[in-house]
């Protein structure tokens, strides 16, 4: 199913989204569904931003991965 965004004083649509939802999804259900998944989105683009976290996207290896052991507190042997 697709859904496009065409307001009245454009020339040609302006977004199109596609959907796997079930063909029986109500209009105003998939329109809500839409605008939440743009909203969570934009919320995580600020907050990488705020947080910087934009710089470590992308990076691998042990300095990058916390692990169990290195999280917790050395215990006596």
């Amino acid at each position: 199913m697709a859904l496009i965004e065409w307001p009245e004083d454009q020339t040609e649509p302006t977004k199109y989204w596609f959907s796997t939802l079930p063909e029986d999804t109500a209009f105003d259900r998939l329109v809500d569904l839409t605008k939440l998944r743009w909203r969570i989105e934009r919320d995580y683009q600020e907050l990488k931003q705020e947080l910087g976290l934009g710089d470590y996207e992308g990076r691998g290896g042990a300095a990058s991965t916390i692990t169990p052991h290195s999280a917790s507190p050395p215990t006596a042997s």
